[in-house]
């Protein structure tokens, strides 16, 4: 749609190892760093890179399996609520042309320090973030994507519905996008590990307040198979879950 580019997504990163790479974020010395920096026990940042690694890899596989992939080395792919950049990172230096937002949610404070000490040891070869939420997205400015994803982030999106339009907005003809995240149709909260009032999870809170505080907990929308639904009559998307 335009040859500006203002978030510098077609350059590509030196080849980057994947498996070198995770092995990096889950090394004891970078957990020793980041603890440092973000002074919080090392046992909340080993399960934070644990997870990063394990989203990481989820992603990859559902960009690589039909009907996703094979990706194009060209392709132009959006990455929603990118965290520390490892997925975006690893893409543009398989040759893609990657747009990683994240707009930052209060309670994940510490992809920042993860973030700043990766980025001192692979001297600047993470994917840059774009501090945007989905539902800014124009394709009059964004152009369109051949692929856009995300893994465990559509659950804090607001407004939901105008994000999921805005992402169908900007994905190209023929374009494919794929998204994990809760179906609150079934009462379990993951990031808290906790049951739910069926068909009320807000309610949740009349019987655990401390939640009423926190800030993943005030992030959550709680959307359902229905919301997807409802975006993908209202865009004219074919839809496909799975378990």
């Amino acid at each position: 749609i335009s040859d500006v580019d203002p978030y510098n997504i077609r350059k590509n990163s030196k080849m980057l190892n994947a498996d070198d790479f995770f092995k990096l974020i889950e090394s004891p010395e970078l957990a020793e760093a980041v603890r440092i920096r973000a002074n919080v026990p090392l046992a909340q940042v080993n399960v934070q890179l644990a997870n990063i690694v394990s989203e990481a890899k989820l992603a990859l596989r559902l960009l690589n399996t039909p009907p996703v992939g094979p990706l194009k080395p060209d392709s132009r792919i959006l990455e929603v609520g990118a965290g520390i950049g490892a997925v975006s990172t690893l893409l543009r230096a398989r040759g893609a042309q990657v747009l990683a937002i994240e707009p930052g949610i209060p309670g994940f404070d510490l992809f920042e320090s993860i973030r700043a000490e990766l980025d001192g040891r692979l001297s600047g070869l993470l994917a840059p973030l774009v501090p945007r939420a989905a539902a800014s997205l124009d394709f009059k400015i964004d152009g369109y994507f051949d692929r856009i994803f995300s893994v465990n982030v559509l659950e804090h999106c607001q407004p939901l519905d105008l994000t999921l339009d805005r992402l169908a907005a900007v994905l190209a003809p023929g374009g494919i996008m794929v998204h994990t995240c809760p179906n609150y149709l079934v009462p379990y909260e993951p990031h808290f590990q906790i049951p739910l009032v069926p068909f009320l999870p807000k309610f949740t809170t009349r019987f655990k307040p401390s939640l009423k505080s926190d800030p993943v907990w005030r992030s959550l929308n709680f959307i359902t198979s229905q919301d997807f639904k409802r975006a993908a009559k209202r865009n004219g998307l074919n839809l496909k879950f799975e378990s």
